[in-house]
């Protein structure tokens, strides 16, 4: 081997090493900084995400059971998982009571 060939051999080894120290020093970064999103995502999802979530749930759940109120195949799909339907329809409060005896009726709704 000539001597310009191991002078060539010398820094191609040698920058093949600093290459690799970047590249692990590069990927250390990379893993600190993928570890402070991963905390500002969670951040974000308790602090926002969260009770949009809920919100959100709830308001599905309101209309399956607005669907459940006319359809039976629902309300038992609902009854499986641990759902039950309170009142005569899903979204509306339970039936008011009867008038008293001898109140005559005053063609339907209720009066104040």
């Amino acid at each position: 081997m000539r001597a310009w060939q191991l002078g060539v051999a010398w820094a191609l080894g040698g920058l093949c090493l600093v290459l690799a120290v970047v590249t692990v020093a590069l990927a250390w970064r990379n893993q600190h900084l993928d570890a402070q999103l991963q905390g500002q995502r969670a951040a974000l999802e308790r602090s926002i995400l969260a009770p949009q979530k809920q919100q959100i749930g709830a308001a599905v759940l309101e209309d399956i059971a607005r669907v459940a109120s006319t359809n039976d195949a629902m309300r038992a799909l609902l009854a499986r998982h641990g759902y039950e339907l309170r009142g005569g329809e899903a979204g509306t409060p339970a039936a008011s009571p009867a008038a008293p005896a001898g109140r005559p009726e005053t063609g339907g709704g209720v009066l104040p």
